[in-house]
């Protein structure tokens, strides 16, 4: 157990107490309401008696749904439903028990509902209120030379990335706002800043707001539509970035640590090209598939791609671990489970014959190759090494081994010689 866990888990009585002592406030709240302060005499007996019941019902509740576990510092919508959901069903039992213990205590059927408001009110105020504090407690930690970011883009990306500058003060950046071309955004805040406008008043915004960096959160933009932010932004002298594809986004992993600058694919616009789907799937279904290159780009698309098509098992080859780790926690949350990830170089022909061997596949898609045309320039023998004997092994092996179908990805930064 490491030394967060233990933080976290020590908190647990910490906020079980809180929870405990507002429980009992509300339900004392709740008489105080119904008859006035002080109670009168006439009701104190029900009030004790209601008091210790509602304390036990709650602290049930509060088991059962795990509330102290909430992390109150990073509180948030799910978090409220959860809990309101436990005030409901504290709700239907408090009143059960107030009408089961009949005419001998005289409880006023309205004092359940007026208890379960008032604890939702106090059980979710003060994990409101501890986050604000953590929110401000952040932002004083912040220094006066962060970079000041103009989010271009006001949806489930832009508004994640904004939190994340938010929760970590010490990247620097710091949001000014938003632009969007949704007219029913335009003039409303998310997470606290304004959506100044269209994304044509870049120029005008980033005068005004004094931006440092342009930050492009439209994952599913065409082509065209980067380039022409990309031209306002140099138009400006502002440097513009962009954050990762829509499989990032589903998957709410949109940090600051997946923003890059923008590539050459992200400028492409092509039209779609149409698929033969049956063809496709006759070579690949129930089939063992080979990808090399599977981290990268192009190889980690064309796994994705190849997934409905139901292989038999996927080979996950290349020689990047981060990137390999990345599309092997993607595919588990797929539920995808019929597949190995190999850490391998194809330069290697030994460890290459090895793999062939142990896993014989039937289809390889061969996208491991270096890209970036004026580096490999001014590195040829890497770029022989990878892309030309690279290439041979996995060939020769193909062919020796039976290989159905070999597939050779052409880079996506190809050029004329």
């Amino acid at each position: 157990m490491n030394a967060k866990n233990v933080v976290l888990q020590s908190s647990f009585p910490i906020k079980f107490g809180i929870d405990m002592v507002l429980a009992a406030l509300s339900a004392w709240g709740a008489y105080a309401m119904r008859f006035g302060f002080p109670i009168p005499i006439l009701h104190r007996r029900s009030e004790i008696v209601y008091i210790a019941l509602s304390i036990a019902v709650k602290l049930a509740v509060e088991l059962f749904f795990k509330l102290y576990r909430q992390s109150w510092r990073n509180i948030g919508i799910r978090d409220l439903i959860q809990l309101f959901r436990a005030v409901v069903v504290l709700l239907l039992i408090l009143a059960t028990a107030s009408f089961l213990l009949g005419t001998d205590y005289r409880i006023s059927r309205s004092i359940p509902s007026i208890d379960a408001l008032l604890t939702f009110i106090c059980w979710g105020g003060v994990r409101l209120a501890a986050r604000i504090f953590q929110e401000e407690r952040l932002r004083s930690l912040r220094k006066g030379d962060d970079k000041r970011v103009l989010i271009i883009g006001a949806g489930e990306a832009g508004t994640m990335i904004a939190r994340e500058m938010l929760r970590q003060p010490e990247a620097g950046l710091l949001p000014v706002g938003f632009l969007d071309d949704d007219p029913g955004k335009i003039g409303t805040t998310f997470v606290g800043y304004p959506v100044f406008g269209r994304v044509d008043l870049l120029a005008a915004v980033t005068k005004k707001m004094a931006v440092d960096e342009i930050l492009i959160a439209i994952p599913s933009a065409r082509g065209d539509v980067i380039r022409s932010i990309l031209d306002a932004a140099r138009d400006e002298e502002i440097p513009a970035r962009i954050i990762p594809g829509v499989w990032e986004v589903i998957s709410g992993k949109v940090s600051i640590s997946s923003i890059r600058n923008v590539e050459v694919e992200d400028l492409l616009n092509r039209d779609p090209v149409q698929l033969d789907l049956d063809e496709i799937a006759g070579y690949i279904r129930d089939k063992r598939v080979l990808v090399t290159g599977a981290g990268g780009s192009i190889g980690s698309e064309i796994v994705r791609q190849i997934l409905p098509f139901f292989p038999r098992h996927v080979v996950l080859l290349g020689r990047g671990e981060n990137s390999l780790f990345q599309i092997q926690q993607e595919l588990r949350t797929r539920s995808f489970s019929a597949f190995t990830v190999v850490v391998a170089d194809v330069r290697n022909r030994e460890r290459m014959s090895r793999v062939f061997d142990h896993f014989q596949p039937q289809v390889v898609f061969h996208a491991a190759a270096h890209k970036h045309v004026p580096l490999m320039e001014e590195n040829p023998e890497e770029a022989v090494l990878n892309n030309v004997f690279g290439t041979k092994n996995l060939v020769d092996l193909s062919l020796s081994g039976g290989v159905e179908a070999f597939v050779n990805i052409s880079t996506d930064k190809a050029v004329n010689p």
